[in-house]
């Protein structure tokens, strides 16, 4: 047994170094000359030096830094309600008594804040945003930090890492929730049978408990929601990001565009005229005599399109403007790419909406066809259920168009 003549650790026999305090058991040049190597390349340069004294000299004359401190006679503080609270910039730091670092945090996140909202529409907007991100994570990470310091708790860089990255499940968890409610709800629905068959194994059976009639409420109200929303909507998420790589709804919506659609916008109403829809249109075919095979099957996947006519609606194109019920529709409500649209009357079958497919991808279409990108065939060419087509049921409506998110110069509202 070697005992470390340093800090008087006990340590085997075939130790050469102390296993608490690394010191040398035995004399060895080799480790002597090791150490010495080793601590040459930790020592600080000079600049180093020079630079870090220079830095505490400075804030040890800063008159702020007793705001900085860690503030003394005050009770426990929880470190999740610091957090909490910093959801408001800031507002974390009030909590923790440190009012002119969270003057300071606040100042910092609204002025870019503002900043933020002056170049939106710029293209380095995106960088800005993540910047704002960074700030408000960092002023949240302080006010915990700070919290569990003054408890008298020690906090390091991992301890912050490790919270970040349990942020980042926290959130994933929650915004998945949100986009995808009805997996979310099954998994309540199972939890809360979960918990109902704990409770009645031990139930007493002459004595209800009101504990058990909550548990059993809750769960009938949570299964009636997911039998309305699974017969209600073909979509189980409540929003989705879709990003468009064809030019066909343009030029409203253009490829590149990163487009917000709520899924749940018509959960308990009908759509409106004017609303911009996400859907799947029908198949349609388009028949040109002279080819080798004369008729092409058109499937067009995940189309945006404005509702112009309702079930029970009439209508006609006439000179590339929409009519309905005998008057023409304004502006707003023309269809998008009206000009490509044939002349033909229509009625709006019941239970379908008015959404016509004015642009058919280049890919859609074999090569050496005319009217390639929209609708206007020519040499003879003729489309085959169109009107099926341009009528939509409610049931194919994926949800409605809200807004472009990206790029930054195409930010906008749909409407």
């Amino acid at each position: 047994m070697r005992v470390c003549p340093v800090c008087d650790f006990r340590n085997t026999d075939t130790s050469t170094r102390c296993l608490k305090c690394n010191a040398l058991l035995v004399h060895d040049e080799a480790e002597v000359k090791k150490s010495l190597r080793q601590a040459d390349r930790d020592r600080e340069s000079d600049l180093a030096l020079i630079a870090r004294g220079t830095l505490e000299r400075l804030w040890r004359r800063n008159p702020l830094r007793r705001y900085w401190a860690l503030p003394e006679n005050l009770p426990y503080r929880f470190p999740f309600g610091a957090g909490l609270l910093s959801i408001v910039p800031g507002l974390g730091q009030c909590y923790n008594h440190q009012l002119a670092k969270a003057a300071l945090f606040a100042a910092a996140w609204a002025a870019l804040l503002a900043l933020c909202i002056a170049t939106f529409f710029e293209p380095y907007s995106n960088f800005l945003l993540l910047t704002l991100l960074l700030l408000h994570l960092f002023i949240w990470n302080d006010a915990v930090v700070t919290a569990v310091r003054i408890n008298g708790q020690q906090w390091s860089a991992r301890n912050s890492i490790a919270m970040w990255f349990a942020l980042l499940f926290f959130a994933g968890i929650f915004f998945t929730g949100i986009q995808y409610l009805l997996p979310v709800l099954i998994l309540m629905i199972l939890l809360l049978w979960a918990t109902v068959a704990r409770s009645v194994k031990w139930l007493d059976r002459n004595h209800w408990s009101t504990r058990a009639s909550a548990i059993l409420i809750g769960g009938a109200i949570v299964f009636a929601l997911i039998g309305f929303l699974a017969t209600s909507t073909r979509n189980s998420n409540l929003f989705s990001l879709v990003r468009v790589f064809k030019s066909s709804s343009a030029p409203v919506i253009k490829a590149g565009d990163l487009v917000l659609v709520n899924h749940a916008a018509f959960f308990l109403r009908e759509p409106r005229l004017g609303e911009i829809i996400y859907f799947d249109p029908p198949r349609f075919s388009i028949e040109c005599p002279g080819f080798q095979s004369n008729v092409y099957s058109v499937n067009i996947r995940d189309y945006f399109q404005r509702i112009c006519g309702l079930p029970g609606d009439r209508l006609a194109v006439r000179n590339g403007r929409l009519w309905r019920n005998g008057a023409e529709l304004p502006d707003s409500l023309q269809p998008i790419g009206v000009e490509q649209l044939p002349p033909w009357e229509f009625s709006v079958p019941e239970g379908h909406y008015f959404a016509p497919v004015t642009a058919i991808p280049d890919d859609l279409l074999v090569q050496g066809m005319h009217g390639v990108g929209g609708l206007s065939l020519t040499g003879g060419c003729i489309l085959k259920g169109y009107d099926a087509a341009t009528a939509v049921p409610l049931t194919a409506i994926k949800g409605r168009a809200e807004a472009i998110l990206n790029p930054p110069p195409r930010r906008q509202r749909l409407k």
